[in-house]
């Protein structure tokens, strides 16, 4: 039963005033195509829902192309996926995934880790920040950010 209805039944039967809503959705609708071709890249990529969203990949961002590949084989939809994910990776390196995975700003990180505001952007601005940072440096952030030195590094493709 569909979330909509059962809280209609379950308002009627505790005395709410509920009015009923149609909520049937057709296996034709563009919301059963984004949440199906959703659940496929999810399952594809082995991410959570919350990673493709981080990356770009959101039910807003494949809706436009739901008329074009609903009918195509499903490849075409990862392939559409490639491409946002292809850009994300273009934009954000290592350092700026982790530090927004954390829900901090640049100047709360660089205040915790004890580094100057410039310097922590332009660690961000390389997609290998071990260049340029002392390693002391680098373990402090990696502990700030709760991720392993590797992913910030670049030798870890995933923030576990």
């Amino acid at each position: 039963m569909p979330g909509i209805r059962l809280a209609t039944l379950v308002a009627k039967q505790t005395g709410i005033e509920a009015e009923e809503v149609e909520t049937v959705t057709s296996v034709f609708s563009e919301e059963y195509w984004i949440g199906s071709a959703m659940a496929y890249l999810q399952w594809y990529y082995n991410m959570s829902f919350q990673s493709l969203h981080t990356k770009g990949v959101t039910a807003s961002s494949i809706a436009p192309y739901c008329f074009v590949l609903r009918n195509e084989d499903l490849s075409r939809t990862v392939e559409v996926a490639e491409e946002m994910l292809k850009k994300y990776d273009k934009a954000h390196t290592p350092l700026k995934t982790a530090r927004k995975n954390a829900g901090l700003t640049q100047r709360q990180l660089a205040e915790r880790a004890g580094i100057p505001l410039r310097t922590l952007r332009a660690y961000e601005q390389a997609h290998i920040v071990g260049g340029r940072a002392s390693a002391q440096t680098m373990y402090n952030i990696a502990g700030i950010l709760g991720c392993p030195l590797d992913y910030l590094l670049g030798n870890q493709d995933k923030i576990h």
